[in-house]
């Protein structure tokens, strides 16, 4: 016990069991209740396990000489149990214990407290989450590769090794409504400061929405809704009967008839003010390209959900001065659809490019391959201005190491010819 102070804490239990090779464990006692205070982390198969009693300041441990008569009025088994002493579950095999170990381990020690009967049911009660968020932006940047002087890349390193900056050099963007459809035609740009020019459109767009979700629309009811209403007897959101509190919901940008509700569903029931930017792989990449230029924008408050100082869950801006305020929430696609844009697509059949269809209507079915672009070969913005391909030498991949087939490139070529295109394009099909 050498170094250690009397009484013991439990947070010296630690030493006691490295200086003395035991498995110590140790449990409270409250208001009728055992529940873990420290679980060693050793695994040896024989353990010292104490109880800590309190009464005051006052402490003292008492030694557990058989767990299983100590807990045994907690279960309705008759006869000899198999604790788990990170959860104090209960078993009546050993094989059954064995096998929660394995996972239980995972987690910290913990007391399971079931709910008492009468507050053991959980009731849905955010009934705006219901509401479907009518307007959505999807964005996507583009850069050319800058190579640093001297350096050329080598994956065989054992560390990142900065080779090239990644200066953005376009983007594009295109607003989704409620029926699906482009609000706007796509918006594309390419030139110089393209996140700044894209962070100004995008306020702009947000006040052009802002517009449209505070406008309320008048209730437009027929006789035959009007008639639903006075013989509904449920409501359609909470599903509880309805009494004299009842009142007629509708959509607020639409004017369209919802159904009957209780008045406090429908005063939750609120078209929640925010608009979804989605980006695919913002936490990894383009969120990158925004968080070095949004600290220009003034008047706006930015709040972040953070993995760490690097990247981001999803990030937000709303207007500090306005009463009427629109959240745009930057969010990545990639957490809900785990895959490249390349695979997604390819489970999709032709039809359900919609979006695609209406903005390009003639020779869509090209631009749902994955295309084949330089991106080592575009390290200039004068590169978009050449009239012809580059060789094929230019589409090879030191991040890869695999250059492009011929077949490849006469593909590229042909379908370059056949969508007249006179430059290089900005962005990944």
């Amino acid at each position: 016990m050498d170094g250690l102070t009397y009484p013991v804490s439990v947070q010296k239990i630690p030493v006691v069991e490295r200086q003395n090779d035991l498995r110590i464990n140790v449990f409270g006692y409250e208001d009728g209740q055992i529940f873990p205070v420290y679980i060693s982390k050793k695994m040896n198969e024989e353990c010292v396990n104490l109880l800590l009693l309190s009464n005051g300041e006052v402490q003292h441990y008492t030694l557990i000489t058989n767990m299983s008569r100590l807990l045994c009025d907690e279960s309705n088994h008759n006869g000899k149990t198999f604790i788990c002493f990170r959860c104090l579950h209960r078993f009546s095999r050993e094989d059954l214990l064995k096998d929660h170990t394995k996972y239980c381990s995972e987690h910290g020690a913990q007391k399971v407290k079931m709910p008492v009967e009468g507050s053991n049911l959980l009731y849905f009660k955010n009934q705006h989450f219901q509401h479907d968020i009518p307007y959505t932006i999807f964005a996507d940047f583009e850069s050319i590769l800058v190579p640093i002087d001297g350096v050329k890349p080598d994956l065989n390193m054992a560390f990142t090794q900065k080779s090239a900056i990644h200066i953005p050099s376009g983007y594009a963007y295109v607003i989704i409504g409620p029926d699906g459809q482009c609000v706007k035609p796509m918006h594309c740009y390419r030139g110089e400061n393209a996140v700044n020019n894209f962070l100004e459109k995008l306020l702009e767009e947000k006040n052009f929405l802002e517009n449209i979700l505070f406008a309320i629309k008048p209730l437009k009811l027929s006789f035959d809704e009007e008639l639903s209403f006075q013989q509904a007897t449920h409501c359609f959101l909470c599903k509880k009967e309805l009494k004299e509190d009842r009142v007629r919901d509708h959509d607020h940008l639409s004017g369209r008839y919802r159904g009957a509700l209780h008045r406090q569903c429908n005063l939750n029931f609120s078209l929640k003010k925010v608009v979804p930017v989605v980006f695919h792989n913002l936490k990894n990449y383009d969120a990158h390209h925004i968080m070095c230029e949004i600290g220009k924008i003034k008047g706006y408050e930015l709040s972040v959900i953070a993995t760490n100082m690097e990247k981001y869950i999803s990030f937000s801006l709303t207007n500090k001065s306005k009463e009427k305020k629109i959240e745009l929430k930057f969010i990545d696609s990639l957490q809900f659809m785990p895959s490249s844009i390349e695979k997604l697509v390819s489970i999709l059949s032709e039809e359900n490019f919609v979006v695609l269809k209406q903005t390009f209507p003639v020779n869509s079915n090209l631009l749902i391959r994955k295309g084949i672009y330089p991106y080592e070969y575009v390290t200039c913005f004068e590169k978009f201005d050449e009239k012809e391909l580059p060789s094929k030498d230019a589409f090879y991949s030191s991040l890869k190491k695999e250059g492009m087939a011929p077949q490849s490139f006469f593909l590229t070529l042909h379908q370059t010819l056949k969508l007249k295109l006179v430059s290089v394009a900005i962005l990944k099909i």
